[in-house]
This record gives C-alpha cells, structure tokens and sequence, in this order.
C-alpha cells in the first residue's frame, strides 16, 4: 500500500474518505488513547502522511475524524517512539499548510509545551552522541517539529496583520519553544565545509520570526548560552561570533568564487546545483539584521566583520576576497534577490540606518539601487571624504583615493575613449540592475544624452 499509495491514479480508493478512514484506524488515530506503538501503526502512519502530502482533499476526512486531535494526543503522552514522533509531527506539519483554522486549534489544544518537550529530548541525546540508526532518527524528529513549529508561527503572526502588539504576544505564546531552538544555534558545534544545514537552517527560520526582545530574555535566561559566552575574550559575545562563523563558512561554501552572479548550478557536483543559495543565505542574514537592531552591544562585532576595513579600501570595496567584499557583492546580486534585500537591510542597520554613514561604507555605487528603491534620496557625491585616519575615500566605490592612484588612471587622466568605454560600461550595468529588479530608476547615461549634457564621441574627436 505504501508503494502504491505514492501515486494517485490508481489507488483512487486509498484517497478516498473511507480509505483515510481505515488508515486513520491502523494508524491508531481513532481510538489514541489505548494507541499501540508497532510497525504496523508505523507503516499505516507512513501512508497517511503520504495521502495528505499528495491530494489536499484528504485533509478534510483527517478532520472529519478528530485526526489532528488524536495527533496531538499522541505528541503529549510523550510515549511514542522515534519513528512515530516524527510521522506524528510530519502529518502534523503538512495539516497546518495552507489552514490557519487547524494552527488556531493546535494552539488552543497548547502544543507549544509539547514542542518544546519533543525537540529538548531529542536534542539532548544529539548532544549525549546517541547512535543515529537509520535515516528517521533523533535529528529526523527534531528537523520536522522544527518545521511544524516554523509553520504554526508563521500563520499565527500573519493572523496578527501587522500589529505589532499581537506580534508580541504570539512571540509570548512559543516563548518556551526558544530554548531549544538557541541550543541548536548557540551549543551545537558548527558543521564544516556546510554550516547552514538542518537542523541549524530550521532553528534560523523559527528563530527569525521572533521579536529581538523576546529573544533577548530566552539567552540570557539559558544557562548553556551565557556558559559559552564566558568563555569568549572581551569584546565578543557567543550570538555575533556565532553568526559571523556561520555566514563566513556558508559564503566560502556555497559561492567558492566569490561572485554570486557566477553561480555553477550545472555541474552535480557544484554546491549551488544542490542547495537553494538564495533561499539559504537570507534567513541568516535576516537574523544578523534583527538582532543588530535590537542589540547595540552586538553591533561593534557585526561592523568589524562585514563592514569594509582599511585593508579592504585599497580596492573598490566590492573587489576584494574578504567577507565584506562578498557581502559588498551580494547588495547588487542579479541572481539572488532574497539574500541582495537581506544583506542591503543588514548593512543599512549596521550604519544606524544612515544614508549618508551608508554610502560611505559601501560606495554610493553599490549603495543607491536600495536606497532608491526605499525612497531615500540621496545627493551624488561631490568630492572624496575622509575616513578616521584622514585618508581620501572615493565615494563611489569606497577605494582610498591613494590606492587608485596606483591602481589605474584617474578620470582627468582618461583619454576620450577610455571615458566613452566607461560610459558604455554604466549604461549596460544600470539596464542590467532595471532588468533584474534591482533598481527602478531612468537610467542616469540615458537621462545625460537627453538632455544633452553627454554626446557620443565621433570619429574627428577620437584621434
């Protein structure tokens, strides 16, 4: 049945309301509370799962028969096994797509606490180094209440349209479900040559949608996190080292060339052909954003690792091999537009949200498509500024302007043609950018032979 259940046509009957009906009974979600754990309510669970995975209609005979109750029954008599808490969590997970009305009852029914109580056994013997035997194991189970977890906030906060005391108290309500989540995050060892894979992207995607002073409380208040921080120097604290660790090692891995736009998604063996790039980058980058807003104290270490250093203005600030050119590079992505408008927000905040702080951090070249597009004007520079130490910055692309000196000619020292090729050069720049999204701007060279002010160099004035 389970073979032939992974394909509709058919097994119309399997589908149908009195084949959920008899699965729902060898499952044990009929009568849970004399439910008996055995390969075979096992096996009938595994079909169940797959019915609802495959045709939505399903969803209703499971409702019609109290399934996602007796679901939650079995959660919270905390006897299940492995196997059985993973389908529970699995068919759970899949009932709460597309239905706030069934996320309402589930939260009704209070299964934050249950959650909670499923990932922290689960995580403990991750951390006991248990034996993983087979492939629906502790860290199975822990990945799929993670994602029904995610699922039951997400349509909970949306419920609160935007109000953001609302959002504050369905923060409240899975603020229990906070411990376990920074645990993963904060006292797992990071994975090398990968760090952002699950159960670490689950606890990110959960983590992100919690207000910073929620999170705040939970890791001060665990006692594993604020161990961990003690034993870090001054200067630097578990959260923002931890972050940092995992961005860095996931930009090394999932864009080895440094540029996002040159994406390999081809080749098998190439990560970006089996990882979603865009999709995995962000909600880490959105985290590091959330919690530089709310925290200052954090923000002196996210400055030092992805804003420019003095090392790095000795180029144009996009140019280098460091994490902030990396990042620099992200800001005008084409390619990953989840992660541009992350790293774009991140950055803006670690410039205290200052247009003119910003630009000058990242050049008003990289800079202006965002700030454009979030309707802050901003003048084009009129000359290079100073830095700290007093040396000369290019406003446009970050560079000291002793640097470029050395690096190529200047604009005054530019023949006629050399600034027509350059031209040409912005012009196809900006109607990529227009193209993909990033901006939504006339494009400026377009706007100069308009109006005259920039005429195209004929023959005579080329020699």
């Amino acid at each position: 049945m389970k073979s032939l259940g992974r394909e509709i046509k058919g097994s119309d009957e399997l589908f149908s309301r009195r084949g959920i009906q008899i699965l729902m009974k060898l499952g044990g979600l009929l009568t849970p509370s004399s439910y008996t754990d055995n390969h075979s309510s096992q096996e009938a669970l595994k079909c169940l799962s797959n019915c609802i995975l495959l045709c939505d209609n399903t969803k209703e005979f499971v409702v019609e028969h109290d399934g996602v109750v007796a679901c939650f029954h079995l959660l919270e008599s905390f006897t299940l096994g492995t196997e059985s808490q993973f389908l529970t969590c699995r068919i759970l997970f899949f009932m709460t797509v597309n239905n706030p009305d069934i996320v309402q009852q589930l939260i009704h029914l209070h299964i934050q606490p249950v959650l909670q109580k499923v990932l922290t056994s689960n995580i403990d013997k991750l951390i006991a180094k248990e034996p993983q035997i087979g492939i629906i194991n502790n860290q199975a189970v822990t990945n799929e209440a993670l994602k029904l977890l995610f699922n039951l906030i997400l349509v909970d906060i949306r419920s609160a349209n935007n109000d953001k005391e609302a959002e504050e108290a369905v923060g409240r309500r899975f603020q229990c479900c906070l411990e376990p989540i920074l645990t993963i995050l904060f006292t797992f060892p990071i994975q090398y040559p990968m760090p952002l894979i699950p159960p670490y992207t689950h606890a990110l995607h959960v983590l992100m949608q919690f207000p910073y002073t929620i999170m705040r409380e939970s890791w001060y208040a665990n006692a594993k996190v604020r161990e961990l921080h003690e034993t870090l120097e001054v200067g630097r604290d578990i959260v923002s080292t931890r972050f940092c660790e995992m961005l860095e090692g996931a930009l090394a891995y999932l864009i080895p060339s440094g540029d996002p736009d040159d994406l390999d998604t081809t080749s098998p063996s190439s990560p970006a052909a089996n990882y979603n790039v865009d999709a995995t980058l962000s909600p880490l980058i959105l985290n590091i954003r959330i919690v530089a807003a709310g925290e200052p104290h954090f923000v002196e270490y996210f400055k030092r690792h992805m804003l420019p250093s003095e090392t790095d203005r000795n180029l144009p600030v996009n140019r280098g091999k460091s994490t902030s050119s990396q990042l620099i590079r992200l800001m005008t992505s084409t390619m990953l537009p989840q992660t541009r408008d992350a790293i774009c927000e991140c950055l803006f905040v670690l410039c205290n949200e200052d247009a003119s702080q910003f630009t000058q951090e990242v050049g008003y070249g990289n800079a202006i498509g965002f700030l454009v597009n979030r309707g802050i004007a901003v003048e084009p520079p009129q000359g290079s500024e100073a830095d700290d130490s007093n040396k000369q910055i290019n406003p446009i692309t970050g560079q000291y302007v002793s640097a470029e000196e050395t690096n190529g000619p200047s604009l005054a020292d530019m023949t006629d043609e050399e600034k027509e090729r350059e031209a040409e050069r912005l012009f196809v720049l900006f109607e990529r950018l227009k193209k993909n999204g990033v901006i939504s701007v006339e494009n400026p060279i377009t706007q100069a032979k308009q109006s005259g002010k920039f005429e195209e160099l004929d023959d005579d004035n080329n020699e």
